[in-house]
Order: structure tokens, then sequence, then C-alpha cells
């Protein structure tokens, strides 16, 4: 039955992975508060992507990717983030958002090939305190 419904194994870890990247992207909605600044933004989705209850999935993302699903998963985060960056009225363009997500799906293969959050928690604060705005900072 799986194999009719979504044709393969890696049709069906891609639709795992969609559903999960979707759960993701809506969280990073709510998160988005009025306000909110970006660094804090990034660092609170950071924190719940790193979660050890999360870890399984990520690692599910990159087998899929690995694998040659086929399914482009990049636009639809540059279109979430270009959204809500619109809506804070926060000033980040198509290239800094690419890069946002470059860096943090970098660090998240570092978690899971380290299984030591530490340095990429340090990289991604390092990241955010050189590229983005935060409360209290300037």
């Amino acid at each position: 039955m799986l194999n009719y419904h979504f044709g393969s194994r890696v049709g069906l870890v891609a639709a795992i992975v969609e559903h999960v990247e979707a759960t993701q992207r809506r969280l990073l909605i709510e998160l988005a508060t009025p306000g909110i600044a970006a660094g804090d933004l990034v660092l609170a989705l950071w924190t719940r992507l790193t979660s050890p209850a999360l870890l399984p999935s990520v690692r599910l993302f990159f087998e899929c990717v690995a694998a040659g699903s086929g399914v482009e998963f990049t636009s639809p985060w540059l279109d979430d983030a270009g959204a809500i960056a619109a809506e804070l009225g926060l000033d980040i363009d198509a290239v800094d958002l690419r890069i946002g997500v470059a860096i943090t799906r970098g660090l998240l293969i570092d978690v899971l090939t380290t299984g030591d959050p530490g340095p990429a928690n340090e990289a991604m604060l390092r990241y955010v305190e050189i590229a983005l705005p935060r409360k209290g900072r300037s």
C-alpha cells in the first residue's frame, strides 16, 4: 500500500519530511510575534529545531535530500520567511534569507554528526550577532 500511495520508500520519506517542514514553518510563523527582532526570531526557531525530540526529523530531512527525492525544500522557507520579514518591517532580502537557511542547515548537520549541539549553538549565536538585529542591540 505504501508503494501504491507514495511510489517508493523515498516518496514516503519525502511526504513525511514535507509534513514536518510545513509544521516547522508554521512554528516560525507562530514565533514571529509583533515587535520581535529578526535575531531573536532566528534563535527561538533554532532552539526548537535542535531540541532532542525534533532531531530524528532533522535526520530524516537530510536522508530525503541525499536520496534525491526531487522535492525542493528551500523555496517554501524563503517564501514564508520573506512574508514574515515584510510583516515585521524587517529589511532582509531574498539573498540574506537564503544564507540564513543554508547556515541553519549546515549547523544542523554539525549537530547531527557530532551529537554535541554546543559548538553549533555558539556558531548560530555568532551568525545572529553579525548579521541580524536583536532587541536591545542597535
